[in-house]
């Protein structure tokens, strides 16, 4: 029953990813790794034949680097693909980075995916995993959103030009090849929060508009793994059918985290008219609550690492999110908001699963009311201390 209602969701919002099992990555909840692979003693899993990257079977080998510049450009003003790459190196040089750079920018002819050559394994500038490789981060596969600038500061922003599909290929929207600075053309656009699709294609925007660009270090071939983070475990639930108010959500998160062995009790991130969805955590954590692949993502939903879009069994998903109001220190503001306090009706505020930014707990601030809300949907679930 579980299964099929998962697979209704994936079919619904086209937005889910069961991962397949990837030598290098850290191993699961109870040092597990799915056939043939083993958890080494560095936590990472491996094959028998395994030449590893570091912990007790090899000296760990540099990774690469990657950011988001804290400069924003017109992509008209870039000229060219080679244009872009020349300001990637200008930001990585003025920050001391060393190596080479490329921009993740495409147009017709140039993908993006093509002049990161056999180049894996991405560091941020704050020392934690960006991405594996291309292949992982093409099939959704991202740790940590590549919102840290090259001398490390946090940016926030939705704007970063890319003219690049989540496939690493030209979009056709590109600022006529980087040439165009009017309100005229379009250029596809990346949100530096995002994961899945949302780092590098949720929208596009005018070539009148400025935005930054990532930059991609091409140096190094060198798998990278998440530090498992000390603290409370979160995932999303996918097939949450809104019903039998708080109590009936908390079951559904305790039913998802029971079958994946998921130790502790867990409940509903949900605001309704009686109470704000945070309080239902007071204290809130010292540390942030981390996903189930280790990676933390936040303790306040106001400051974020990363977002929470990992299912319980651990399959990356981008999906709408039940909430209920407009911030999860907020109750709802009437019962259209929150699908009558979970019980039915036919409207509520949604978040994004793949956002590590305020649009996490509500994308557009207003209730949404169609066929598809307040039926099986995405919920937050946190483990409570």
């Amino acid at each position: 029953m579980r299964a099929a209602a998962l697979a209704l969701v994936c079919f619904l919002v086209g937005a889910c990813f069961q991962p397949a099992p990837h030598e290098g990555f850290a191993c699961g909840l109870d040092n597990w790794c799915p056939g043939p692979l083993f958890c080494a003693a560095d936590h990472t899993c491996r094959s028998a034949n395994s030449l590893g990257d570091g912990g007790v079977d090899g000296p760990p080998g540099p990774s690469n680097y990657a950011f988001v510049t804290s400069q924003t450009f017109l992509a008209g003003s870039l000229m060219s693909i080679a244009g872009a790459d020349q300001e990637c190196m200008k930001a990585a040089m003025a920050a001391s980075l060393p190596g080479r750079y490329v921009a993740w920018l495409s147009v017709s002819g140039n993908s993006a995916r093509d002049r990161l050559g056999g180049a894996s394994g991405w560091h941020r500038t704050d020392g934690k995993p960006f991405a594996h490789d291309f292949l992982t981060l093409a099939e959704g596969n991202m740790f940590y959103p590549l919102r840290k600038t090259e001398r490390g500061a946090d940016l926030d922003t939705d704007v970063v030009l890319t003219g690049t599909d989540d496939l690493g290929n030209s979009s056709g929207e590109d600022c006529l090849g980087l040439t165009n600075s009017t309100g005229a053309q379009l250029i596809t656009v990346g949100e530096s929060t995002g994961a899945m699709h949302r780092w590098t294609n949720p929208t596009d925007t005018s070539c009148s508009q400025p935005g930054h660009l990532y930059c991609l270090q091409i140096d190094y071939q060198q798998a990278v793994v998440p530090a498992r983070e000390a603290g409370l475990l979160a995932f999303v639930s996918p097939a949450y059918m809104p019903k039998n108010g708080l109590a009936g959500a908390d079951a559904n998160c305790m039913a998802e985290a029971a079958g994946a062995h998921l130790p502790g009790k867990f409940q509903a991130l949900l605001s309704t008219t009686a109470v704000a969805a945070l309080d239902r955590f007071q204290p809130l954590p010292s540390t942030p609550w981390v996903r189930v692949d280790g990676v933390a993502t936040t303790r306040d939903f106001v400051t974020w690492d990363a977002p929470i879009n990992v299912i319980a069994s651990g399959a990356y998903v981008d999906l709408p999110v039940y909430s209920g109001a407009t911030s999860p220190a907020n109750k709802s503001a009437s019962l259209n908001d929150s699908c009558d306090d979970w019980t039915g009706g036919n409207s509520a505020i949604l978040g994004t699963a793949a956002s590590a930014s305020t649009k996490a707990f509500s994308d557009t601030g207003t209730a949404t009311s169609s066929p598809a809300t307040c039926v099986a949907g995405g919920v937050y679930c946190l483990q409570v201390q």
